[in-house]
């Protein structure tokens, strides 16, 4: 991974983590569904209710490529 990409990666990773901080606490239910995307897209999830998502860091987000473009369960290193 180049310096480029891995600064682009901890932003999205950071902005993912404070995007989910901020929902949890807004009143009410909120559901997520998660896409990533270059020259191809991998859903991550579909409607995942909030409360079941926990943070992304590196590892967890090379684990969730992994295992999607493996066509594993990919939701897991998402989830509670």
């Amino acid at each position: 991974m180049t310096l480029n990409e891995s600064i682009v990666q901890e932003a999205a990773i950071s902005g993912f983590n404070s995007f989910v901080k901020e929902q949890l606490k807004a009143p009410g239910e909120a559901n997520l569904s998660l896409l990533l995307f270059d020259d191809e897209f991998l859903q991550v999830c579909d409607r995942v209710p909030l409360k079941e998502v926990r943070g992304l860091n590196a590892k967890t987000l090379s684990e969730i490529v992994q295992e999607e473009e493996g066509r594993g369960q990919f939701r897991a290193g998402l989830l509670r």
